[in-house]
């Protein structure tokens, strides 16, 4: 089933291979591939465009008023598995600067050079700074160990010009019952200051959020790290709280910046970007 681009919902059983365009019985828009973005006409959406078709449905639960007759309401199953999450581990994820990739034993070496060894990267974090090349073996070796199951997500960050990883983002905590995934991440100092997390950040919860399903993506810092609070909400997730000795990193216990998306929070902000876009990172082309 694949996500309808006006009102999100898994209602759309044909494959994408056996017709270039199809309408969700939810709302009614029609699902064609060559809308250009959501601000272009549709001729097949009665010259809406998908934005338009996204307000309409929040408004009357149809894209348009006149279809309200042949739409219906999600049936039960649709509800229960709107946030079902479909782990798909950590496969390689790619921007325009990056590859997000597995790690391997032979990382240990640039891991260590690259961040793990230095204070500073380390400073607001849980794990302690490594003494050695073989420390960061050691923790590699647990890591790739664990990529045999379908729901660990930890990658490499690697700048495509470098080809060498320069930190680390993963999945730190998850709980499927209420659809949530939380985030950590860390980068050499080197390449502080370059957007380079942010854009590994903002791929990471287009994954999580558009094709693995989870409802809710998370992430917090220690207030005296403002410059990783930049990096969430750079990436549109909402500061909802400072949580008072709620945490403790490398310099004791410490306040919590809570920052999180919402799935619903993402398909809005995705009202700004290609319907082609959103097809294709769904695996849909």
């Amino acid at each position: 089933m694949y996500k309808c681009l006006c009102c999100g919902w898994y209602t759309l059983p044909v494959p994408p291979e056996e017709a270039v365009a199809f309408i969700c019985p939810v709302c009614m828009w029609e699902n064609d591939v060559f809308t250009a973005n959501v601000d272009e006409p549709s001729d097949e959406n009665h010259s809406l465009t998908l934005r338009q078709g996204r307000a309409n449905y929040q408004e009357y639960g149809v894209c348009d008023v006149r279809l309200k007759q042949y739409a219906r309401e999600p049936t039960e199953e649709e509800q229960m598995n709107y946030h079902k999450i479909n782990h798909q581990g950590s496969k390689i994820l790619e921007t325009e600067r990056l590859i997000l990739r597995p790690f391997t034993l032979d990382d240990a070496g640039t891991m260590f050079r690259n961040w793990a060894s230095d204070p500073e990267v380390t400073k607001f974090l849980t794990w302690p700074t490594h003494a050695s090349r073989e420390v960061s073996e050691k923790v590699l070796r647990d890591w790739v160990e664990q990529y045999e199951k379908p729901d660990c997500y930890q990658w490499a960050i690697v700048p495509r010009e470098l080809g060498e990883p320069v930190g680390s983002i993963a999945v730190v905590g998850q709980d499927a019952r209420a659809g949530k995934a939380a985030v950590g991440y860390c980068i050499g100092r080197n390449w502080w200051h370059q957007g380079i997390t942010s854009e590994a950040m903002a791929r990471v919860i287009d994954f999580l959020i558009g094709e693995v399903g989870f409802n809710r993506v998370e992430s917090w810092h220690d207030p005296r790290n403002p410059n990783s609070g930049a990096v969430m909400a750079k990436c549109g997730m909402t500061y909802e709280a400072t949580l008072r000795q709620a945490d403790w990193n490398n310099q004791g216990i410490c306040d919590l910046c809570m920052y999180a998306i919402l799935a619903e929070d993402w398909h809005r902000r995705d009202m700004g970007r290609t319907e082609r876009q959103i097809i294709e990172q769904n695996g849909m082309l």
